[in-house]
Formats: structure tokens, sequence, C-alpha cells
């Protein structure tokens, strides 16, 4: 019997988490990013390892500016899922929006070695829409067409950096 116990208590406690969790990408989608980065807290108390909780946790943290932060999660999550290509090109963003070029430069040159899934993404690259901002080559965010922009064209990038990560 007490086993039992046990097991219903666990699964509780992961019933939780993945309450905990659908809570906090709610307040993500509704814009309240702080609340989301509070939710993902709590379920990194009782799951620290929990993947899509870092990978949230980092987007949320993103949202809000907060760029050293969303990189340390994200790179708890590679930790995790070091093949993770969504996780490197989050990261690739957020080390360029820190103004980290050169380190952004690395992390997203690392996805050429990543394996593919398909034939259909294996250019990575990025684009730079009508303000300047540099998006996932292939994003249909709006109708405007978009402009390749190859890492070694990156603000702040030099040809001799080296793409070992």
């Amino acid at each position: 019997m007490f086993r039992s116990q046990t097991k219903k208590s666990r699964l509780l406690s992961n019933e939780d988490v993945t309450y905990l969790i659908d809570r906090a990408d709610d307040k993500f989608k509704h814009g309240q990013f702080s609340d989301a980065v509070h939710h993902y807290d709590a379920v990194l108390k009782r799951a620290p390892n929990n993947f899509r909780a870092l990978h949230n946790k980092g987007l949320a943290l993103f949202a809000l500016s907060k760029f050293e932060k969303s990189i340390e999660c994200y790179d708890r999550a590679l930790g995790i899922k070091p093949n993770a290509s969504h996780v490197k090109l989050n990261k690739a963003i957020s080390l360029n929006s820190s103004r980290k070029f050169q380190a952004a430069k690395v992390c997203w040159m690392s996805l050429y070695d990543m394996p593919r899934r398909t034939k259909k993404h294996s250019t990575p690259g990025l684009c730079q829409n009508s303000t300047s901002v540099l998006i996932p080559k292939g994003c249909k965010t709006s109708k405007k067409p978009y402009k390749l922009i190859p890492p070694t064209l990156w603000p702040g990038i030099t040809s001799d950096v080296s793409t070992s990560a």
C-alpha cells in the first residue's frame, strides 16, 4: 500500500508541474512575461531539469530584455538536450541582442554542424526586415520581402572568427 501511495504522490507532483507550465505558458501568451517567469521558477523548484520550463523561461526573459538571464536558461536547456536547434537559435538571437556579436555568430554557425531533418531548412541564415530586425530565414512575420544576411555580414562580425563552439 505504501508503494502505491508514493506512486500516486509522484503522479500528483507531475500533474502539478504540468499545470504550472501550462499556467506559465498562458501568462506568456497573454504578454504577462514577469508572471510567466515566476511560474517557470515554481516549476524549476520542483523539477530543476525541466527542459520546457527552462526554454520557455528563457523566451520570457528575452521578452523582458533580460538577455543575460535568458542566455543562462538556454545554456541549462542545452545541457539537457544539446541538439535542440530551436534553443541554439534563440540563444544566438539573445547573444546578438546583448551585442555579443562574435558569440552569436559562433552559436549560429554551430547550427550548420547539426543533423538536418529535412532539406527544406538546410541553409541557415538570417533575414532582415524593413526595421533592421534579424529574424530566422523563412519566417513569415509580414508580407514585406526579406533580405538574407549571412552571419559574416552581421554587425560587428569579422571574417576571421572561428566557427567552433
